[in-house]
């Protein structure tokens, strides 16, 4: 689902709304302040700065394997200073409704967040 408007309309609200009318939690990712693919995906255990991405955090947060999450701002993170190009393809990865798996790079292993 996207929602499309004014800064202060509802959006988030209306996300909200419908996450408890599904009967799930709800969880906001800003994506305004992200600056590289690795604070959405993670970064691998081969690093001395590891840790988990933004999206397996908020698998942890609510509890759940698949709770509703709002990936908020997403027109801020394309005019960020910090402009990564890869970002892109990696949103259209997470949000392809073929797969059932998602890549994260700090677990290592392909989660699977719809069961």
């Amino acid at each position: 689902m996207l929602l499309v408007g004014l800064q202060g309309v509802g959006k988030t609200t209306v996300a909200m709304s419908v996450a408890e009318a599904l009967g799930r939690k709800f969880v906001r990712i800003s994506m305004g302040a992200l600056g590289s693919t690795f604070e959405l995906r993670g970064k691998s255990k081969a690093f001395a700065d590891a840790e988990p991405g933004q999206i397996i955090k908020a698998l942890i947060k609510t509890g759940v394997k698949n709770p509703l999450i709002l990936l908020d701002e997403i027109e801020k993170a394309a005019v960020s200073k910090v402009y990564d190009p890869t970002l892109w393809p990696y949103f259209l990865e997470i949000l392809d409704p073929t797969k059932m798996l998602f890549p994260s790079q700090y677990v290592d292993y392909p989660v699977d967040c719809l069961t």
